[in-house]
Parts: structure tokens; sequence; C-alpha cells
């Protein structure tokens, strides 16, 4: 698959978090790949193997056929940790220096490793990721200020406050209303 490890097929549900997805599409679901998902997901909830089999065969041939423009990147196993271990804690402080220990690397290698692959500093990424939790978190639920704020690691509302503004241009709140 062109780079990639695996294949990730999820449904979003409604107050669920999932911040690890990409933020750009890389295939394009046409209808008669929506009719072939449909057929999946009923095939998943009835248990029927067969089914879901022949169904995600199809889902993928459709997919192939309607690959978007992306280009696929190849990361190193470091790379690859590092990115995994900040989806998975994404908004909490974390240290350069736990990240390498988490990819069993050294801060410098770590640092030119992902510049290399990612194209950012993983300070920036960081950002990025943090960035992307609070702008969903503002669009897609209902949750307070005060609760994103503690989503994205700040100890209070005039943190995040500052810190979204200063990133984003607007104000949480007014970010919310605008894109709601």
């Amino acid at each position: 698959l062109n780079g990639y490890l695996r294949l990730i097929i999820t449904f979003e549900l409604k107050d669920e978090q999932q911040f690890y997805l990409p933020d750009n599409e890389v295939c394009r679901l046409t209808e008669e790949g929506e009719e072939i998902l449909e057929k999946l997901y009923s095939s998943f909830i009835e248990k029927s193997a067969a089914s879901c089999s022949a169904a995600l065969f199809q889902l993928l041939q459709s997919l192939s056929e309607n690959q978007l423009q992306a280009l696929p990147r190849s990361m190193s196993v470091a790379v690859r940790k590092a990115v995994y271990y900040i989806n998975r804690i994404p908004c909490r402080d974390v240290t350069l220096a736990e990240i390498a220990s988490f990819t069993h690397t050294s801060v410098s290698t770590l640092r030119r490793l992902f510049k290399r692959d990612i194209g950012m500093s993983i300070g920036v990424f960081c950002l990025e990721h943090k960035m992307k939790v609070a702008r969903h978190s503002l669009i897609e639920t209902t949750l307070s200020l005060e609760e994103i704020a503690g989503l994205c690691g700040f100890k209070s509302v005039y943190s995040f406050s500052h810190f979204f503004t200063r990133n984003e241009g607007v104000s949480p709140g007014r970010y919310r209303q605008v894109n709601k």
C-alpha cells in the first residue's frame, strides 16, 4: 500500500475523540463506495465473515481506484513510535526526553529523524496536534471551554484561550461560533 503499514477503517462515532485520524483525505469515497461500506458494516454487525470479507475486498478496490494525490511518507521506526506516543497522550505535556526514551533513541537522533521523516520539528508537530484536538473539540463536541482546556492539557481557560488565540487568530469561543 505504497508505504502504509496498515489500513484503518473506522466509523466515526458521535462523542468519540479520534485525534489519530489524518487531517486530509487519502482516498475519495464514491457513491458506489458508500453502498459497499454499508454492506460491510451490515455484514460486520451480522457477524457474517464471508460477506464481510467480500465487502471489504470490494471497498478496498473502490478506494484504490479513487486515491487522491497524497504522497505516502515512509517513516523510521523511531518516528513511527514517537507519533504513536504523541497520539496516545494527545495533550499531556510531554518532554522530548520522554519521547526519546519511549522510542529508544537519543534526543538528538530523534530530532534529526523526525525533521527528516515528518518535515517539521517535534515541537511544531505537538503544537499542531494540540491545535487539532482543540479545533475538533470546539466544533464537534458540546464540551465547555473549561473541559476543552483540561483535555488540551491547560490548567485554566485563560491559558487555553491565550494559546488558542495566539495560534488560530481568533478566540476559542468565536472559533466555535463561526465553525459550528
